[in-house]
């Protein structure tokens, strides 16, 4: 299921970063960039979030109250977040002449 759930993830990322490339107005410094780090980068969100939806309704014995939901639901955006912001700090830097540009090294 682990693997499943890593590739189904980044495919969906990679496909969608993908398509929305031949949207006129989205450039990007470098393409390839965008389509390796940013597809791994956009794929841990599903990868993160899954086990909130994967357990939400599988047991029917153990119905979920709307408050645990939400709760799950805002601790599942905590980790995006911070998975973001980790991938941030590791793999990106910023450019230095705009505090909302940041650059994705070419390799």
């Amino acid at each position: 299921l682990t693997v499943f759930v890593l590739a189904a993830a980044f495919a969906i990322a990679f496909a969608e970063t993908w398509t929305i490339s031949g949207f006129p107005y989205y450039t990007y410094p470098s393409f390839y960039g965008m389509l390796t780090k940013g597809s791994v980068f956009y794929g841990t969100f599903f990868v993160v979030t899954f086990p909130l939806f994967f357990r939400l309704d599988e047991n029917t014995k153990d119905l979920w109250s709307m408050r645990r939901v939400v709760g799950e639901a805002l601790a599942a955006m905590m980790l995006v977040i911070m998975a973001a912001d980790l991938w941030r700090l590791v793999f990106l830097r910023y450019d230095g002449l705009h505090t909302n540009s940041v650059v994705i090294p070419n390799d």
